[in-house]
C-alpha cells in the first residue's frame, strides 16, 4: 500500500511539473521581455533627453550667434510619448526641467529677435539675464539626469544570472569533491 501511495504521489508531482513547468517558463520569459523593452525605452528616453539639450543649444547658436545650422523640430514630442507610455512616474520630475527649458527657449528667441531687429548686440544686463536662464536650465537638466541615473540603478540593476551562479556553485562543489581525496595532510 505504501508503494502505491509513493507511485501516486510521484505521478502527481510529475504531471504537475509537466503542466506547470512550461507555464512558469513562459511567464518568466514574458517578464524578462517586458523588462528588456522597458530598458530599451529607457535608453531611448535618455538619448532623446540629450537630443533635446542639443536642440536647445542649436537654437541658441542660430538665434544669438547667427549660426547657419538648420532649425529642426524639438524632440519634445518624442520625449513626451516615451514618458507617457513607459514611464508615467517621471511626470513630477521632468516638469521643473521643462519649465526651465521653455523659459530659456523663450529668452533665446526674444533676445535673438531683439538682435535681428536692432542689428546690435545685447547689453551686459541682457546677457546676464540670459545667463541666469541658461544656468537654471543647466541645473535642472543635471538634477533630472541624476534622478534618471538613480532610477536606472534601482530599476535595471546589473546582477549575475541565477542560472550561471547556480552552475558555477555546482561546478565548485564538484571540483571540491574531485580534489578532496588528493589533498595532502
Amino acid at each position: 500500500m505504501a508503494d502505491l501511495e509513493g507511485v501516486i504521489i510521484g505521478g502527481a508531482i510529475g504531471v504537475a511539473g509537466s503542466l506547470l513547468g512550461p507555464l512558469i517558463l513562459e511567464w518568466r520569459k514574458q517578464l524578462y521581455a517586458k523588462n528588456d523593452k522597458r530598458k530599451e525605452k529607457f535608453e531611448q528616453y535618455v538619448a532623446t533627453l540629450y537630443e533635446y539639450d542639443h536642440w536647445v543649444r542649436t537654437l541658441y547658436r542660430i538665434k544669438l550667434e547667427g549660426s547657419t545650422d538648420s532649425e529642426t523640430v524639438a524632440p519634445y514630442a518624442k520625449l513626451e510619448a516615451i514618458k507617457q507610455v513607459y514611464f508615467p512616474e517621471f511626470e513630477p520630475h521632468i516638469g521643473t526641467l521643462l519649465l526651465a527649458a521653455h523659459s530659456y527657449e523663450l529668452a533665446i528667441i526674444h533676445r535673438g529677435t531683439q538682435i535681428q531687429r536692432t542689428k546690435g548686440k545685447l547689453s551686459t544686463e541682457e546677457l546676464n539675464e540670459l545667463g541666469q536662464y541658461a544656468r537654471n536650465y543647466g541645473d535642472c537638466l543635471r538634477a533630472y539626469i541624476a534622478y534618471l541615473s538613480g532610477y536606472a540603478k534601482q530599476e535595471f540593476p546589473i546582477k549575475p544570472s541565477i542560472e550561471l551562479t547556480g552552475m558555477f556553485t555546482s561546478y565548485l562543489k564538484k571540483l571540491r569533491v574531485l580534489v578532496w581525496p588528493f589533498r595532502s595532510g
